[in-house]
């Protein structure tokens, strides 16, 4: 990488590379020091926080469900496996494993798609087939706000029921 000393990545001197870490860690973590010089703060976190999660050999079938609806919307937004995982800031074989369900999926992990795809959570794990509730929420998802905001009021008046403000 450049002329960086053997244990650092240039432009990001501060960043040791340990034996085992991937270039895509030290990419990430790359992105985060230079997020925090920019003086934008933390970013999904602190390195110390990162967690390797082990890699399963059978898919768990809730994480295969999960896996399942990210690389629908993946597919949905023309995105190939590489350029979602750019934007996630996830490895692409991690992104691989988690469409499979082979990874275990962390809160960070579901945080970072949901970022990289430009939607709430909410909507990595609902599933049109479950239920009624999560049918409406994915014909929402196609919507816009404004369209949004008027049928929530038109079943806000129907209904009489109010949504409680945190």
């Amino acid at each position: 990488m450049g002329s960086a000393r053997r244990g650092e990545v240039a432009g990001a001197p501060d960043l040791a590379i340990a034996s085992h870490a991937s270039r895509t860690d030290v990419l990430v973590n790359l992105k985060r020091s230079r997020h925090r010089r920019a003086g934008r703060g933390s970013f999904f976190g602190s390195p110390e926080n990162h967690i390797i999660m082990p890699r399963r050999t059978v898919p768990e079938p809730f994480a295969l469900k999960v896996g399942t609806r990210i690389r629908e919307l993946r597919k949905e937004r023309g995105l190939s496996l590489g350029k979602l995982a750019d934007a996630c800031y996830l490895s692409k074989g991690h992104l691989s494993s988690v469409e499979h369900g082979l990874a275990a999926i962390t809160i960070q992990t579901i945080e970072r798609l949901a970022y990289g795809f430009g939607v709430p959570p909410l909507y990595l794990l609902t599933f049109a087939a479950d239920d009624e509730r999560a049918k409406t929420a994915e014909l929402l998802r196609g919507m816009s706000n404004a369209d949004v905001r008027r049928i929530r009021r038109r079943i806000q008046e129907e209904t009489g029921v109010r949504v409680k403000r945190s």
